[in-house]
C-alpha cells in the first residue's frame, strides 16, 4: 500500500507549487535575460517573483513517472487582494483551478492543488479541509525559509474498486522550503539567474490500518519577474517553455 501511494505522490508533489491557463496570443513572450517589471494586480497583492495580473502565463513541460505532459499556468482572474490560477492540460483537454490570496505581501495558497489526477489520470480527487502558511514570502531571498501546510482528504473514484477504507483518506501535506542560493539554469523558454529553492513535501495519512507518511525532495529555479521556470526531483523534470507576461 505504501509502494502505491509514494507512485501518486511522486506524480503530484513536483507540480503542486505550479500551475496553467489560457494567456492572451498578443501577449509578448519572455525569453530569457533580465527581470521585466512586475505589474500591480491589486490592493496588497504584488510578488516580485510571481506576477499576480490577467494575461501572465507559463507552459511547462513535465517528463517524469506519469509520463509526459504539457501543461499551461495563467492567473485566470483576479478581484480584489485574491486571484485564480488556471493550469490548462495539452494532453487531456482537463483544466483545474486554485485561489490564491496575498496577505501583507505574502502569497497564500487557499487550497491544495489537485494536479496528479489532471497530470497522471490517478484516479484521485483532492478535497482541501483546511490550509496554512504562505506559498510565497514576500521576502523571497537567499536563506529564506517557509512552511505551508495543507489538511486534505484524498478521494478514489468509485471505478477503482478500492477497499472502503482507501475511498477517502484524510492526509496532511506538508511543504518546507528554502532559498538555497542562486544559480544560471537554462530552459526552452531561456536563460535566467535564478534563485535555487530545496522543497521538502511529506504527505501523512494517520487514520489508515497502516499510517503513511511519504516524502518528496525536489529543486525549484525561481525567476525574479518571471516565475518559476524549472523544477527537478525524484525522476521527474518540469521545464518552462515560454513565458508571457501581461
Amino acid at each position: 500500500m505504501n509502494r502505491f501511494f509514494t507512485r501518486i505522490m511522486s506524480s503530484i508533489a513536483l507540480v503542486a507549487l505550479v500551475g496553467a491557463g489560457c494567456a492572451p496570443a498578443s501577449s509578448p513572450s519572455v525569453s530569457g535575460g533580465g527581470a521585466p517589471s512586475v505589474p500591480v494586480a491589486s490592493k496588497g497583492c504584488m510578488h516580485p517573483y510571481f506576477p499576480i495580473a490577467p494575461g501572465y502565463a507559463v507552459t511547462y513541460a513535465s517528463q517524469g513517472p506519469a509520463g509526459k505532459s504539457e501543461y499551461t499556468m495563467s492567473v485566470d482572474s483576479v478581484q480584489g487582494s485574491g486571484a485564480v490560477l488556471a493550469y490548462a492540460f495539452s494532453n487531456s483537454n482537463v483544466t483545474v483551478t486554485q485561489n490564491i490570496s496575498c496577505d501583507g505581501g505574502h502569497i497564500v495558497a487557499e487550497g491544495y492543488l489537485d494536479m496528479g489526477s489532471a497530470m497522471g489520470n490517478t484516479g484521485f480527487s483532492f478535497i482541501t479541509n483546511s490550509a496554512e502558511g504562505e506559498w510565497l514570502p514576500s521576502n523571497l531571498a537567499v536563506g529564506s525559509e517557509w512552511t505551508s501546510t495543507f489538511d486534505i482528504t484524498m478521494q478514489a473514484s468509485a471505478a477503482m474498486g478500492l477497499p472502503e477504507f482507501l475511498q477517502n483518506v484524510q492526509s496532511v501535506v506538508t511543504m518546507n522550503r528554502s532559498v538555497m542560493g542562486t544559480e544560471e539554469v537554462t530552459v526552452p523558454a531561456g536563460t535566467y539567474t535564478a534563485l535555487k529553492v530545496k522543497s521538502h513535501m511529506t504527505m501523512e495519512s494517520a487514520d489508515l490500518p497502516v499510517p503513511m507518511n511519504t516524502a518528496v525532495d525536489s529543486i525549484e529555479y525561481w525567476v525574479k519577474g518571471v516565475g518559476m521556470v524549472k523544477s527537478v526531483g525524484e525522476g521527474a523534470t518540469i521545464e518552462a517553455q515560454s513565458v508571457t507576461l501581461p
